[in-house]
Parts: structure tokens; sequence; C-alpha cells
């Protein structure tokens, strides 16, 4: 309010000083004698008007005017602009502008009374709407600012409660579901041993079957929904990732040691392992790889985790599926993933805040 008050009276106040001497004419006999100097009139009226604004800035300083209601803020604005009014008056008088004794002075000084007050009314009244602007502006930047966290938390309730879902489900499926295929399993194994070929050929096959089902698909399906050894902590989940890699992969993993140092939420650990699990799919895939390396870099302000292979590196234009579904859950936490050629093959980068 001062900053915007002081520099609206400013302007008014050499504004007026220089209309009233370069513009009007008016000079006072009492300060330059009898041969009117315009660069005297202009600094005395100036220096008077900026003196004014001073005085009436300190006592708004001391005042505050905005912290009272609609009918105390006119009032208190009243107040300082009369008084500041009566300030410049006597400024004026003191420094030989107007000749009180003349009758002509006092009628003019009186006219310059009645307009300082309308000036510094005007300006103290700017300088309160600027801070009734800042306050609504605040106000809806807090209001913002409250609706983007709650945002947040509402997707990290969800993200936990998704997280706990898939653990379940990944438990049961790895537990009584993989329990009841043993069973089943061990089951066809004693019929095949009492029934008679081609019954019991057919039987034993039907064994096989579910026991590549159950050490194939379930497994894989209970990795899908929760990583495997993630609860060891992600060092453990990106090492049980990359055993699983085919033999004829040169595998190089700098990410594990730098994970395991790290206190990670456990959306960011998830989303950590599923962007490596993404990248080693697509770099075999798609890229042909035969070699891969995974990096992890962190400093204070972000974990960098980087996948490269040596493979034919991403096509223009290709479509990311899956990495899209990823690269929105790590906006989501303030991260980003990046999918680009690098020098021999493909580079696929998130980066998460800490």
């Amino acid at each position: 309010m001062l900053v915007t008050t002081v520099l609206v009276a400013g302007i008014l106040s050499i504004y007026t000083s220089t209309q009233s001497v370069l513009v009007l004419g008016v000079f006072s006999h009492a300060l330059s004698g009898s041969t009117p100097s315009q660069p005297l009139e202009l600094t005395v009226r100036t220096a008077v008007n900026l003196a004014t604004v001073a005085v009436v800035a300190a006592a708004a300083s001391a005042v505050r005017p905005q912290r009272f209601r609609a009918a105390g803020r006119a009032l208190s604005v009243c107040a300082l602009a009369v008084g500041g009014a009566l300030v410049r008056g006597v400024l004026q008088a003191a420094t030989g502008i107007y000749a009180l004794p003349d009758s002509g002075s006092r009628h003019a000084l009186l006219v310059e009374l009645l307009t300082s007050s309308c000036l510094l009314a005007l300006s103290l009244g700017v300088g309160l709407l600027f801070v009734g602007v800042a306050r609504q502006a605040r106000r809806g930047d807090l209001l913002r600012l409250a609706a983007q966290q709650r945002v947040v938390q509402l997707l990290r309730e969800v993200q936990d409660e998704e997280l706990r879902v898939r653990r379940e489900l990944a438990e049961t499926i790895h537990g009584s579901v993989q329990g009841t295929f043993v069973v089943i399993e061990a089951q066809l194994h004693r019929l095949a041993q009492e029934a008679a070929d081609p019954s019991g050929a057919e039987l034993r096959m039907l064994a096989a079957q579910l026991g590549t089902l159950r050490e194939g698909e379930l497994r894989r399906m209970s990795a899908e929904l929760y990583p495997v050894d993630l609860d060891r902590g992600p060092d453990a989940a990106l090492r049980a990732l990359l055993a699983r890699l085919p033999s004829w992969v040169a595998v190089t993993d700098e990410a594990s040691a730098v994970l395991a140092d790290l206190a990670l939420s456990q959306e960011a650990q998830v989303l950590i392992i599923r962007v490596v699990e993404d990248g080693l799919s697509n770099a075999l895939r798609h890229g042909h790889a035969r070699a891969i390396r995974v990096v992890a870099a962190a400093d204070d302000h972000a974990l960098t985790v980087t996948v490269s292979d040596d493979g034919d590196g991403p096509e223009d234009g290709a479509s990311w599926s899956g990495l899209a579904r990823l690269g929105r859950r790590a906006e989501a936490i303030g991260g980003t993933l990046r999918l680009a050629a690098g020098r021999d093959g493909g580079v696929l980068t998130l980066v998460l805040p800490r």
C-alpha cells in the first residue's frame, strides 16, 4: 500500500508543481521577488509536495488503514488526507510560496488545501485498492495451492491403495492359487500312476502343463502385479529382475548399490522397477540388444535411473504404449520419463525428485 500510495502521490505532486509553474505560470512574489524564477519556484514547490507525501506515508504506516473495515478505512483516509493537506499548507506558508497576510494568498491556500486533500485521498484510495487486489490474488493462490496439495494427497492415497491391492493379489496368486495348482498336479500324477496307457500318459502330460503354467504364467502374473523381492528393497528387486534376463545378454548393474542407500517411497520404488522392467523388455524385444546397462545417480535434488542398450534404438515417432502410462505416473510424483536414441542404442531415463 505504501509503495503504491507514494508512487501515485509523488507523480501527482510533480505533475501539479510542473503544471502550476510551467503551464499556468503561477509564481510566488514572496519567494522569488520581482523577477520570477521558474527553476527556483519549481524546485521549492516539488520539495514541499514530496515532503508532504513523505509525511503522509509515515502517518499511513503508523495508522495502517488497510487493517480497518470499510467505515474505518474511509475515516482514516480522510484524516490522513486532511492532515497531509494541512502539513502542505504549513510548508507552503513557511517557504514563502504564499504570503498569509495577503487575502489573495489566503484564498489560494484554501483552494490548495482542498485540492491537496482530494489528491492525497485519491492516492491513499489507490493504495488501498491495490492492497485489496493483492489480498484477493494471495487468497486465490492459497486456495489453488491447497487444492493442488489435496489432489496430490488423494493421488498418493489411491496409489497406496493400488499397491496394497496389488500386493494382496500377488500374495494370493503366489500362495493359495499356486498351492491349489500343486495339489491338482499331484493328484494328476497319482491318477497317471494308477491309470493304464494311453490315459496315464495323457494325465502326465496334463500334470506337466499345469506345472509349466504354475511355474511360468502364475509367477509372471504375480511379478507383474507386485515386483519380486520389492519388500526387501529396490536394490533386491532390481537384482532379481536382472537375474531373469537370458544368459547371452551382457548386463551391467550400476544402480542397485545406489538404490540400496536411498530412502524412497514405495510408489517410487515400484515405478523404478517398472521402468527398468519395461526398458529391458523393449531393449530385447524391439531393439534386439545384446548388452544392457542400468545406472542410477542421486544428488540432493533428484534421482536419475537410466537404462541403455546397444540395440537398434527407438524409431522416430514410435508409440510409447506402456511407457506412456509409466510417464504419467512419474509426472504425478513430480518426475519425468524420457526415451531417446543414444550413441549405440536406446536410452530410457527416469528422473524423480528427492
